[in-house]
């Protein structure tokens, strides 16, 4: 495949649909977003007006691309509870701005009927240069583990190499299944709870560096503290214009005691399934930080 990248800002969307990149594209991947923002209105812009700018230019070819959308869980919102995984029966209701900006954009590219339209929403993405999950990694290894939920809160987890086939397989989903494409696929994965995570990226990293297992007690941050952090971390943001870890919107996250998903639908419509077992997708990792000095 020849790749051609697309680097915001864009400009207005009937300039852009000019630009020479569009002659013989043939699928659009939009990957780009942001996940967390000093303020709503930078993930509306992000998530939402990017989008509409990306959309309104492909729907301008004589030959309108495949537009392969990445979503998130998130649109849809928290499980029911960590025992029942969301469905794509469940009624879409984000629970905090990230989501409801892809929930947003979601909506609008549905309202496009001359968009060759694939959504896919991966649940939480793990792999090689993510930083999200670094924190966990650093953890294990420490004498005593601060928890920000309780153990038992489940949530998918999704390699990279996973969701990189997942995005291959969505730009070869037959016509025929169009308006389960465009409704949105769930990308189902491998169901793991926080106590049991810890314990497998412990292992991870003690093989990576081969040494025993820690085994170190944990302590939960009390749901107070973590408010309080939440609301520093959203000050900080303001007045320095970077978005910190801890935010409101990172609390409510977390505060849900679920965030598992099952669709089988991509397995039958698109042949996909995951193919890359937790431990060594997780032993992947952990070497990767190591290599680059992280842990």
């Amino acid at each position: 495949m020849e790749v051609r990248r697309v680097v915001r800002p864009l400009p207005s969307a009937d300039v852009y649909a000019r630009d020479a990149i569009w002659a013989g594209v043939t699928h659009v991947f939009h990957l780009a977003a942001r996940t967390r923002a000093p303020r709503a209105a930078a993930l509306i812009e992000a998530n939402v007006q990017f989008t509409e700018r990306l959309a309104q230019a492909a729907c301008a070819q004589a030959a309108v691309p495949r537009f392969v959308f990445v979503s998130s869980l998130a649109a849809m919102g928290p499980a029911p509870n960590a025992d029942t995984p969301v469905t794509p029966q469940q009624e879409p209701c984000p629970v905090e701005a990230y989501g409801a900006s892809k929930r947003a954009a979601e909506q609008l590219l549905q309202g496009m009927a001359a968009l060759p339209l694939v959504i896919v929403r991966p649940a939480a993405v793990y792999g090689a240069h993510d930083r999200d999950l670094l924190a966990v990694f650093r953890q294990v290894r420490h004498p005593l583990q601060l928890r920000p939920t309780p153990g038992w809160y489940r949530f998918t987890l999704n390699s990279v190499h996973d969701v990189v086939d997942a995005l291959v397989a969505a730009a070869t989903v037959p016509a025929a299944y169009a308006a389960s494409a465009r409704a949105g696929y769930l990308l189902s994965g491998e169901d793991v709870s926080w106590d049991a995570l810890y314990q497998r990226i412990d292992r991870a990293v003690a093989t990576a560096r081969g040494v025993g297992m820690r085994h170190a007690p944990s302590v939960r941050v009390p749901a107070p503290l973590l408010a309080l952090a939440g609301r520093v971390g959203a000050k900080w943001g303001e007045w320095t214009g970077r978005t910190p870890l801890a935010t409101p919107d990172k609390i409510v996250l977390g505060a849900q005691a679920g965030w598992t998903c099952r669709d089988d639908r991509f397995l039958r419509e698109a042949g996909w399934a995951p193919r890359v077992p937790l431990d060594a997708g997780l032993l992947e990792v952990a070497r990767w930080y190591r290599a680059q000095g992280w842990i």
